[in-house]
């Protein structure tokens, strides 16, 4: 989480912070709004309801609960080379492609 809040943030996004503790003081350095939730691996299904789409870097366990929920949301859900590969999500080999997937799903929503 912390690699994803640092591009974010270096890229001049306001980096929100969906944290499963209830500490607010646990986010790391670069989360602009952390949102303390008290409610541990339940915040995933915040996260996957929320977003429009989920991108996959690693491979853990949350991050699998995460791209299961985003899907049967029927959120794009877009894995990267390290992340666990699920039916139903966007297989990408590079931040280009991800992009390129988010965007065209945006063009389909709002045309």
């Amino acid at each position: 989480m912390q690699a994803a809040s640092q591009g974010a943030a270096q890229a001049g996004g306001l980096v929100i912070g969906i944290l499963p503790t209830s500490d607010w003081s646990s986010a790391n350095e670069f989360v602009s709004v952390p949102i303390a939730t008290g409610i541990g691996e339940a915040r995933n299904a915040i996260i996957a309801s929320a977003c429009f789409a989920l991108v996959a870097v690693g491979g853990g366990h949350g991050t699998l609960s995460e791209i299961a929920l985003g899907l049967k949301m029927e959120r794009l859900v877009v894995t990267m080379p390290h992340a666990n590969r699920v039916n139903g999500a966007i297989e990408c080999e590079t931040v280009e492609q991800a992009v390129a997937a988010i965007v065209s799903r945006y063009q389909q929503v709002v045309t």
